[in-house]
């Protein structure tokens, strides 16, 4: 897994599935919202504790 801030907006492209953005600040664990069986949760989770979105920001 890779997790990182784009430093600039880009196009997001590709026709397979329509994209759905949603904000850090939802619960990712919740299996009527989000598949994976909380995998999802877990990354994100993930990737909070790794720092790297606060790292970023400097």
């Amino acid at each position: 897994m890779y997790a990182g801030r784009l430093k600039r907006d880009v196009d997001a492209v590709g026709d397979e599935n329509e994209l759905y953005w949603s904000d850090l600040g939802q619960n990712f664990f919740d299996m009527t919202l989000y598949a994976g069986e909380g995998n999802i949760g877990h990354m994100i989770e993930q990737v909070n504790m790794s720092g790297i979105l606060q790292q970023s920001k400097e």
